[in-house]
């Protein structure tokens, strides 16, 4: 209502956060009533704060981060916050912080890797992953009987890198960049790519109703 500041945190003092090169650049997440960041701090790369007081409630994870950020997504008949970081690929609770999975993705932890993977949702189940110079992933989620989450690789395919920019994906396609100059479709089911052109140039694609902008 009135712009004034309730609450701030210094990652670097009081989280022991390292400061990436270009500094802290991750986008926080609203999830379980939490304001979730994936700050990199030592014993705990990515931690869930009090939205009222910016108390720390949890923190997980051993992964270094440079410019990633998580997502939240529906998994089964719960949510979970995903989030790559330069070694890992990793499931989180969000309202306790509790390690549902982690999957050593294998990416180069470079600005065009795996530093600026953003995981995007790509289906029910589905979760599309840069983290490689020269490829990139999808994988399939899926809720196990111990409330766990199960993680296997459907692809692996020479599209949508060499790119900072993040695709979208709508109705069965990811449309994003191929290096800095081509714009393509292709094919979630298969990694196929359908088209490409070099019309836009670079950018960073967002999706407005069923027009990608």
């Amino acid at each position: 209502a009135t712009g004034r500041r309730l609450w701030e945190v210094d990652l670097s003092a009081r989280e022991s956060a390292t400061r990436p090169e270009m500094g802290f650049t991750s986008s926080p997440v609203m999830a379980a009533g939490l304001v979730i960041l994936q700050a990199g701090a030592r014993g705990g790369s990515i931690a869930g704060f009090d939205p009222a007081t910016g108390e720390r409630r949890w923190s997980a994870g051993d992964d270094s981060v440079q410019y990633q950020t998580p997502v939240v997504v529906r998994v089964g008949a719960r949510e979970v916050l995903v989030a790559a970081g330069d070694a890992k690929l990793v499931g989180i609770d969000p309202a306790t912080g509790r390690l549902l999975f982690e999957h050593t993705h294998g990416g180069e932890p470079v600005w065009i890797g795996s530093a600026s993977a953003v995981p995007v949702p790509a289906g029910p189940g589905r979760m599309f992953v840069k983290t490689h110079i020269d490829n990139s992933t999808m994988y399939r989620l899926a809720e196990g009987p111990d409330g766990g989450i199960s993680i296997e690789t459907l692809w692996k395919a020479p599209v949508l890198r060499q790119t900072y920019g993040v695709p979208v994906y709508h109705e069965g396609f990811l449309y994003g960049m191929n290096g800095r100059t081509v714009w393509t479709g292709v094919d979630a089911a298969t990694g196929e790519m359908k088209w490409r052109t070099r019309e836009p140039g670079d950018g960073w694609p967002t999706l407005v109703g069923d027009q990608v902008v």
